[in-house]
């Protein structure tokens, strides 16, 4: 078995593979999206020893916000082998391929969409991002107090670069959305040909907010919500005045958003169908790397030391990394041994859960996968941030 990135004479072959192992049909449509994916990213090929491609996956090089910073990921897609090279470890090579690109391209943390979360457990991934789903009703909608604000239907081609700009500017002190650039944007246009765009604006014409949605026929007829932004409550409640006034038109509507986004405060007496699901996975790539990165906050001069264990996939993760907090600095350093310093110790999932925001040191301490007393857990807490992780992405 050969792993190789896959060059541009390669194209054909996977379009093959990939259309074998998803049961898809290679029309002109589905060759011309993969031509345009294929552009921007970087595919890694299994290949036997006559030379024919028998597994393979594509790495799309992401930017993603970290809390005012960005750092570089890679989102592991389209992964796919023929059914006779399954169980012969190609998949695991290619992992493990995958992540050396990365390391050597500055891509801190993976993400991915499992289709088995054991499955790519092995490599490393946990579950990072969870979604909050909603099924409303036409009678659930209520007259909302818009103020001066109001929305109209606009052109995606017409007010693009107003939605980007609005996007960046509510995301990028989250943890974990990408920093779309023009070809994200143009990728998540792609998924559906047919999605509208509602742009709010206040008094003055400044934009605040948009709204991206679709619409699902035949029946039920859903109204489908793909993508809400909102500077401020009252951009908020506009959109969502605009979208009840589809209500007539539609059995119901359909919102997928972050784990924290709750719509308790503008449907107060909505008796709403609503779960939390898993979305996708992720992991930390390069530790040393990612640590160096964190925005962690000053909370007292204070050392921990972080240790990562069973690292099988990115080997060069595992040791224990000393972190020193002081009032005008912090250093990461690796070490190979062991103080008296607080310590906290974990599997690579484990970690990146933590310093995702996935779970607290708390939630994860008394779980038993985060190795070190209630104490230190507690500490280490204080340099985190809070918020949940979040992903309106997908690939």
């Amino acid at each position: 078995m050969e792993i190789r990135t896959l060059a541009s004479s390669d194209f054909e072959a996977f379009l093959e593979l990939e259309g074998y192992a998803f049961h898809a049909v290679v029309d002109e449509r589905r060759r011309e999206k993969a031509q345009k994916v294929w552009a921007h990213a970087v595919g890694l090929g299994a290949f036997s020893e006559e030379g024919a491609l028998q597994s393979a996956l594509l790495i799309r090089p992401h930017k993603v916000f970290l809390y005012g910073k960005t750092i570089g990921m890679g989102g592991i897609g389209d992964v796919a082998s023929y059914p006779e090279a399954r169980g012969q470890g190609n998949v695991r090579a290619l992992m493990k391929e995958s992540f050396r690109y990365m390391k050597d391209q500055q891509m801190l943390v993976s993400y991915l969409s499992p289709f088995s979360q054991s499955f790519y457990r092995k490599f490393g991934y946990e579950l990072t991002f969870e979604e909050r789903t909603y099924k409303i009703s036409p009678s659930d909608f209520q007259a909302l107090d818009t103020g001066d604000r109001t929305v109209r239907r606009v052109r995606w081609e017409d007010e693009k670069e107003t939605l980007k700009r609005l996007y960046t500017q509510k995301y990028q002190q989250r943890i974990g959305p990408v920093n779309r650039e023009d070809w994200a944007w143009e990728e998540k246009k792609r998924w559906h040909d047919d999605l509208h765009v509602a742009l709010c604006v206040d008094e003055k014409g400044k934009a605040e907010g948009y709204a991206i949605y679709r619409f699902q026929s035949p029946r039920p007829y859903v109204f489908v919500m793909n993508e809400l932004v909102a500077l401020s409550g009252q951009a908020e409640r506009a959109l969502w005045q605009f979208i009840a006034s589809h209500g007539p038109q539609f059995d119901h509507f359909k919102y997928k958003t972050g784990i924290s986004n709750r719509l308790t405060h503008l449907f107060p007496e909505m008796e709403v169908e609503q779960k939390l699901v898993p979305g996708m996975m992720a992991r930390i790539v390069d530790m040393e790397a990612f640590l160096n990165a964190y925005p962690f906050k000053f909370a007292g001069k204070q050392a921990f030391e972080l240790s990562v264990v069973d690292d099988e996939s990115a080997e060069w993760n595992n040791g224990t990394y000393r972190l020193e907090m002081s009032e005008t600095k912090r250093t990461i350093s690796k070490t190979d041994s062991q103080t008296t310093t607080p310590r906290l110790e974990a599997d690579i999932q484990t970690w990146t859960q933590l310093l995702m925001g996935t779970r607290t040191a708390q939630e994860l301490q008394f779980q038993g996968r985060l190795r070190t007393d209630t104490q230190t857990a507690e500490d280490f807490q204080e340099l985190l941030h809070d918020t949940a992780p979040e992903l309106y992405d997908f690939f």
